[in-house]
């Protein structure tokens, strides 16, 4: 292979912008020139960070002056209180801050509610003014207090008060609404290179080049640790006496067996297979190792409905539930027994860690 035949740097043009409407926003981008094999590695790895690890605002709770539950009805508004909360679920905002924000709705019937008539901080703003909320039939008036939350920084699922009145929404509403890559063949022979060139929809809360922006972000985040390799193991001769540590089985030993094998010292007691049950005490100390706190749990790659139950909860990243027990697992509402099992085998397998 020639490795001089890319004359320049790659670099990321942005072929089209288009505002179809206040939410949706479309881009079209090409990175070039890459040499083959490069294309699709960043493609799949900016795909899977624009779909899962982009943040936005959006609504976490609302209180709804008046209402008993969340099926219940208030006198002259077409909707229920379940349709109202759905509604104001997809509201979609567009803010800077990572701060928690407070807002408030008051409307006097008749009329229309729309996102236009929610008073926000000077930080956040509303992005489509017309989404709609409820319809008040009769002179009657509504009033909503809602509390809105980056879902990078999200806590209310664990932090708000329980009171009448008070509903929880999932922080479910993503910035990237879809997205495509595709791969293009440059030049023939010794001299072809690539063109990666990705697609991205947004919901207007972030542009395209907002949301690559991030997502790029994320994954140089995500990569710098390996460039802080301080130290070499080295092979030695007579590992048929003696085990020696490989990548596969750090996950069993602790900082102290790990900090003597970086002094070139060897494990003599042998090491258990991968897929056999750990003792908690010989786990990884995986806080002091990897900092988890910006890892979704959906890399452990468990069922959506599983996913959905701990994301209720306010399970969002892997440290978060490195902090619970298998019994605190089982005290989470719809999250049954098969689910809990299959939730403690992915920890265990991804990261060597078995939940108490």
């Amino acid at each position: 292979m020639n490795l001089h035949r890319i004359s320049s740097e790659p670099k990321c043009k942005c072929l089209n912008h288009e505002i179809q409407n206040a939410r949706l926003h479309y881009g079209r981008f090409a990175v070039y020139p890459l040499f083959p094999g490069q294309a699709i590695t960043i493609g799949t790895a900016i795909r899977r960070a624009l779909l899962g690890e982009v943040h936005s605002t959006c609504i976490t709770s609302a209180y709804v002056v008046g209402a008993s539950h969340e099926y219940s009805t208030l006198k002259g508004i077409r909707e229920s209180i379940h349709d109202i909360l759905l509604n104001l679920k997809d509201i979609v905002f567009k803010s800077d801050t990572l701060e928690r924000q407070e807002g408030i709705l008051l409307f006097n019937g008749p009329g229309i509610v729309t996102a236009q008539h929610i008073k926000l901080p000077p930080v956040v703003q509303v992005v489509d003014n017309t989404q709609y909320i409820a319809r008040l039939e009769m002179p009657t008036s509504i009033e909503i207090h809602i509390t809105l939350e980056n879902t990078k920084t999200c806590t209310s699922l664990n932090t708000m008060p329980t009171t009448k009145g008070r509903f929880i929404l999932d922080a479910a509403l993503k910035p990237v609404r879809n997205m495509n890559y595709s791969i293009h063949s440059l030049g023939e022979g010794d001299m072809r290179q690539e063109m990666l060139v990705l697609e991205v929809w947004t919901n207007g809360s972030l542009t395209p080049q907002e949301v690559i922006s991030q997502a790029s972000q994320n994954l140089n985040d995500l990569l710098k640790p390996l460039l802080k390799v301080e130290r070499y193991f080295q092979a030695k001769q007579n590992i048929h006496k003696k085990r020696m540590f490989t990548p596969t089985q750090s996950e069993n030993l602790n900082m102290d067996q790990i900090e003597m094998i970086g002094g070139n010292k060897l494990i003599d007691q042998p090491l258990l297979p991968a897929d056999s049950h750990l003792n908690s005490s010989l786990s990884l100390n995986i806080d002091n190792l990897v900092h988890l706190e910006g890892i979704s749990i959906d890399d452990l790659q468990i069922s959506v409905r599983a996913s959905n139950c701990l994301k209720k909860v306010g399970i969002y990243t892997i440290r978060q539930l490195l902090s619970y027990t298998q019994q605190d697992l089982f005290q989470i509402k719809n999250l049954g027994k098969k689910s809990v099992e299959q939730i403690v085998i992915a920890i265990r397998k991804s990261y060597g860690h078995i939940l108490g």
